[in-house]
């Protein structure tokens, strides 16, 4: 499997669920710390928002790795 920056890499991708695990509890994180440090509801917003999109894409590639590891090992 090529690695970033087209290194090999010899990796197993994270369970699914694990990675969607990680990535909520960030998101909750971020929200408490933009609470915490007095940023104010709109500004929070947008910045949630755009980590969420980011998350998404994190969980949706890692499922597609996922995906492929399990082809390429049929």
């Amino acid at each position: 499997m090529v690695g970033p920056l087209g290194t090999t890499a010899n990796f197993q991708p994270m369970a699914l669920d694990s990675t969607s695990r990680n990535v909520s509890e960030r998101l909750d994180a971020l929200a408490a710390a933009l609470r915490d440090a007095g940023v104010s509801p709109e500004r929070s917003a947008g910045l949630l928002a755009s980590a969420a999109t980011a998350a998404m894409s994190a969980v949706m590639l890692d499922a597609l790795l996922e995906e492929n590891h399990r082809a390429a090992q049929a």
